[in-house]
Formats: structure tokens, sequence, C-alpha cells
């Protein structure tokens, strides 16, 4: 998904970019990039990212990033992550090559929502 989202938005033309900043109700719509989970209370999460990254030179554009955000990340991507396959779906093949800012709006948009990894 974050793959997806960092292509899309690198693909957008100036105006877009824009509009994704405007209408993106958090800070990710400023300029998306993936940007981990917390080391405390998602290491599992942060590790799987971390060996995948650098171990196992998977998702090489987020390589050399810091990845623990200091703060739990996994309700929101849980959230962005059903907006990602909406969209997918409406997209079929074209995921990439179709894919515009109300795409992008709409994962980003994706509410908030924080999960308790003790449930």
């Amino acid at each position: 998904m974050w793959r997806w989202i960092e292509s899309v938005y690198e693909r957008l033309d100036a105006d877009a970019k824009e509009r994704v900043s405007v209408e993106v109700s958090n800070d990710e719509g400023k300029s998306p990039q993936f940007h981990g989970f917390d080391g405390n209370e998602e290491g599992e999460y942060l590790g799987v990212a971390r060996m995948l990254i650098d171990h196992l030179d998977r998702f090489a554009e987020f390589s050399g990033r810091d990845l623990n955000t200091h703060h739990n990340t996994t309700g929101h991507y849980e959230s962005m992550l059903a907006a990602f396959e909406r969209v997918k779906e409406a997209r079929s093949l074209g995921l990439y090559e179709r894919a515009d800012a109300d795409d992008l709006i709409a994962v980003l948009n994706a509410p908030y929502e924080p999960l308790s990894l003790t449930d």
C-alpha cells in the first residue's frame, strides 16, 4: 500500500499535489511517506519492516528511513488498507497507471482508529 501511495503521489503534477495537501485532513497530505511503526508498542511490526527492507532487500525505496514513528500506526494503517482495497478493486489492472489524486485522498483520509495490541 505505501509503495503505491508514494508512487502515485510522485506521479502527480504540482496542482494535484497541492490538492492532496489541502484535502487530506492529516499531516500525510503534505508529503505522503511510509514512516514505519512505534518501536515501543508495535515492535513486532517494526522488526518485520526492518527485516524486509534492510536485510531481505525488499521495498528498497524505504531503505535508510528511521521507521520508528514513536506513536501507534497500525490502527490508521488498517483503515487506510481498507480504503486502498476499495481503490484497488475499482482500478483493477490500472492500479498504478490510472490512480489519481482522488484515489490518494481517499486512502490518506481514512479515519485514524488506534488499535490496542493487547486486546
